[in-house]
């Protein structure tokens, strides 16, 4: 399988579920990557976990360590569509 987390975690749930629709497949929680996307974000550093309580309720929050990297990408992605810049592959 796949060395990824993310690309792990999914691989391993289409190989126990077997086949199904694409409407099927995308309805089923467990490949839905979203925990193991933060679970490794948090593991290279790029989030943070932080947790705060409410009235006895537990919130959990994955603010980004340095912002200026989103930033500066949703600047670049803005001049894109707006024109002013060309698209890269990248983009």
């Amino acid at each position: 399988g796949p060395e990824h987390p993310v690309l792990r975690q999914g691989w391993s749930a289409l190989a126990e579920g077997g086949p199904g629709t694409v409407g099927e497949l995308v309805r089923r929680p467990e490949l839905d990557p979203g925990g193991t996307v933060e679970e490794s974000l948090v593991a290279a550093g790029i989030l943070e976990r932080k947790s705060r309580g409410v009235l006895g309720l537990r919130f959990d929050r994955t603010p980004t360590v340095d912002p200026a990297p989103e930033e500066a990408l949703r600047a670049r992605l803005a001049a894109v569509l707006a024109g002013r810049e060309r698209a890269t592959v990248a983009d």
